[in-house]
């Protein structure tokens, strides 16, 4: 689930070949969690939600039968993860380039993808502000010339 890798891989390296006896390790610690995420999904959900999965996954494994969720408790704390992902803002572009005035003369860097913008958004609301008012946030934009590495961006930046 958070790995992207098969359950049971004899071409992986010995002692990696059984992913649940590989990975159980790397549950236990958010710095070790994320050493072992697929990258095409380690930004898509919070690192709160990753953990609450990798958490869920270790009760999932217990040995003793008596000490694993049941199905229903499973779902209910899927559902949670769930939720917190759906917390995340989803803006339009008529939103960016308003919280942008126009991307125009708020450019604050470049990156590999492109620009970065500064904008300035109502705190509470989340609505575009006049610049100056409210909370000031970094807008990254795709280069549209720049093809390179692009699903590394829109994994990066594309939330479902």
């Amino acid at each position: 689930m958070l790995t992207g890798m098969q359950a049971i891989d004899t071409d992986r390296p010995a002692g990696q070949h059984n992913l649940v006896e590989w990975a159980k390790p790397f549950l236990v610690s958010k710095r070790k969690l994320k050493t072992i995420m697929d990258a095409k999904i380690e930004y898509q959900y919070s690192p709160k939600a990753a953990w609450q999965a990798a958490q869920l996954t270790l009760k999932c494994l217990e040995p003793h039968p008596n000490k694993r969720p049941s199905m229903k408790d499973v779902l209910e704390e899927l559902e949670v993860i769930e939720a917190i992902h759906e917390k995340l803002k989803v803006f339009s572009y008529a939103e960016l380039k308003s919280a942008t005035k126009n991307f125009r003369r708020t450019v604050v860097g470049e990156g590999g993808f492109g620009l970065v913008y500064k904008g300035w958004l109502d705190e509470k609301t989340l609505a575009p502000v006049r610049a100056g008012f409210g909370k000031v946030v970094a807008i990254k934009e795709l280069r549209p010339g720049s093809m390179q590495g692009i699903l590394e961006w829109q994994v990066m930046y594309n939330r479902p």
